[in-house]
């Protein structure tokens, strides 16, 4: 069964938006995979007239009340590293994400089988956090762990996966939805 029907808005996810012309565009057509679902192929038309095809997989619903910002990977400790690091566990990362007014900071530590990510997300050149927030990661479109920050807009997952995953802060309150990316 397909999640997203012809004429509906769709959201590219961050990791492959940057292939196609827009972040979003409507359902044009589908062709359903009866065995896998995650590879349901939608034809996407763009508002500049063309199309692409985009798996299930690949793609959010966009909601038109809400305005989505992508968050840009702006630091990540593993890409930064020296030369001069020794032998021995590594030590645990650090990643920032960030949108034109917002920072959300993460450190990840890795263990042998998950992997605990504790992260902030505050307002860029304030001391203003985002509390009470919507965080849910997710491995392609598929929620793998969700929770709310607190009241210094910290949040915490712990789970077993790797490799990229998606990021998706939902703040109702201003009708923001923030996406973003990273490896873990």
């Amino acid at each position: 069964m397909q999640r997203f029907e012809v004429g509906e808005r769709i959201l590219i996810l961050p990791k492959f938006a940057k292939l196609f012309p827009n972040k979003s565009g409507l359902v044009k057509s589908i062709r359903p995979d009866p065995l896998r679902p995650m590879f349901n192929e939608y034809t996407i038309g763009f508002p500049d007239g063309s199309t692409a095809n985009l798996f299930e997989f690949q793609i959010l619903e966009d909601d038109p009340k809400s305005q989505t910002v992508f968050a840009f990977l702006a630091y990540d400790s593993h890409q930064q590293a020296t030369a001069s690091q020794g032998r021995g566990q590594p030590s645990d990362r650090n990643v920032i994400l960030q949108t034109q007014t917002l920072d959300i900071d993460m450190r990840i530590h890795a263990g042998k089988t998950q992997v605990a990510i504790m992260g902030q997300v505050l307002e860029r050149g304030t001391a203003r956090f985002l509390k009470g927030v919507d965080v849910i990661l997710m491995k392609e479109n598929v929620v793998i762990s969700s929770t709310i920050t607190d009241n210094v807009g910290t949040f915490a997952f712990r789970v077993s996966a790797s490799g990229i995953v998606n990021l998706q802060i939902t703040d109702g309150g201003n009708l923001l939805r923030i996406l973003g990316s990273f490896s873990i």
